[in-house]
């Protein structure tokens, strides 16, 4: 399993980075996310690639200074993306309780991503409980990847059925981990149609781990 810092450091921010840092940074996310696809999810795998770079990919490095000027005063007047988007900057910076605070600001907007994303710093930390807090307020708001990562708790502290039951209501509105997750649970209960059912959905949003476990199906059956 990846760490936390792992995980977060394949962020940048928009409007931010130099060209140079950026153009390797894109290279990087993708070939990252090719890696994160598994059953314990980082959260920001998900987040849209082009809101990371968007506006500085072909920009001066001058320009990008004064776009990380703009980005800091917009997320002072409050705006949520920019307190967001700070944030990943921040922690890609090593500025960790910088970072912190602006998730936190932006989380208590409802900001879904810096909710997750606050969450998984807390439960790395073991502060379950505010994980916990923070993955219902993403799913309340219809963030499934909240679902997910609660059901991962769940099943953690043995709670299967209510693993099960949120894994479910991942998986049921296309979240390709709740889809894999739930697939995993039924295998371990013997249910092999159901688990190569849900594999099969979560392959076909090109999940890398669903598609091995049909593989191993097709080589016993």
């Amino acid at each position: 399993m990846l760490t936390l810092k792992q995980r977060l450091q394949i962020h940048g921010a928009s409007h931010v980075f130099l060209l140079g840092r950026v153009l390797i940074l894109g290279i990087c996310l993708h070939l990252i996310l090719q890696d994160l696809v598994q059953a314990r999810p980082t959260l920001l795998a998900e987040l849209d690639l082009d809101r990371l770079v968007k506006g500085v990919i072909g920009g001066k490095a001058q320009e990008a200074e004064e776009q990380r000027a703009l980005l800091e005063d917009d997320a002072e007047r409050g705006k949520v993306q920019a307190q967001a988007d700070l944030g990943y900057l921040l922690y890609k910076e090593g500025k960790f309780a910088d970072a912190r605070k602006w998730w936190q600001l932006a989380a208590n907007q409802g900001d879904t991503d810096s909710q997750i994303s606050l969450g998984t710093v807390f439960e790395e930390e073991g502060n379950i409980a505010q994980a916990k807090e923070l993955y219902q307020k993403a799913r309340e708001q219809g963030d499934f990847r909240g679902s997910n990562n609660l059901a991962l708790l769940f099943e953690k502290e043995g709670k299967i059925d209510e693993a099960i039951e949120l894994f479910r209501e991942a998986a049921e509105q296309g979240n390709v981990h709740g889809q894999y997750n739930l697939g995993r649970m039924f295998e371990k209960q013997g249910k092999e149609a159901l688990a190569k059912a849900w594999f099969r959905k979560a392959a076909q949003q090109d999940h890398i781990p669903a598609k091995q476990k049909l593989s191993v199906f097709a080589d016993l059956f």
